[in-house]
């Protein structure tokens, strides 16, 4: 296996995300950030990535910030979504 391409999000990526947990009032400490490493595109074809995870830990819920796309669960009809966007360098 390859070694995977670091995509994890920046210290101030992680902060702004904190900011927004805060803002809309969800108790912070409740978060927990951790990294895995994905395969990311098309098979046969992907990049193998480290990617940041952030869990809400009495839930189990989650949201992958990968390379190029986003993953969550629990979506909103399926029990993971997907987008092909990610945050913007800040």
């Amino acid at each position: 296996m390859p070694a995977p391409i670091d995509a994890t999000l920046k210290k101030g990526e992680k902060n702004v995300i904190r900011d927004l947990l805060n803002f809309y009032t969800f108790e912070v400490k409740s978060f927990q950030w951790t990294e895995r490493s994905q395969w990311e595109g098309p098979k046969g074809n992907g990049i193998y990535c480290k990617v940041s995870v952030l869990t809400h830990t009495p839930t189990g819920y989650y949201i992958v910030f990968g390379r190029n796309h986003l993953k969550w669960s629990p979506g909103k009809r399926e029990k993971c979504n997907r987008s092909r966007t990610r945050m913007m360098a800040l």
